[in-house]
């Protein structure tokens, strides 16, 4: 779960944003370093699996809860749309 977790946060960076970042990255540090103890292993995966949410939804959901950026999103479409029908 960490690999895949970095992995992601490797490749999408700019869709979680500096503060998500740090908390998925102390997250899985923390998972880390819990290895040898069951239960601290058991709630730091539990800490970095809802820390992860937080980067997979802006990357699959293709409809962002940000509305400044729906607005970019529709202001493209409308301005796409202008110059392909003249």
């Amino acid at each position: 779960m960490v690999y895949n977790v970095e992995k992601t946060l490797k490749e999408h960076p700019s869709k979680i944003g500096e503060a998500g970042a740090k908390e998925i990255k102390s997250a899985f540090e923390e998972t880390k370093t819990a290895i040898a103890d069951p239960e601290r292993i058991n709630a730091a995966t539990d800490r970095l699996t809802a820390a992860s949410h937080k980067l997979v939804e802006p990357c699959t959901n293709p409809f962002p809860r940000n509305p400044a950026h729906r607005r970019r999103l529709r202001t493209a479409e409308i301005t796409a749309s202008k110059a392909t029908t003249t």
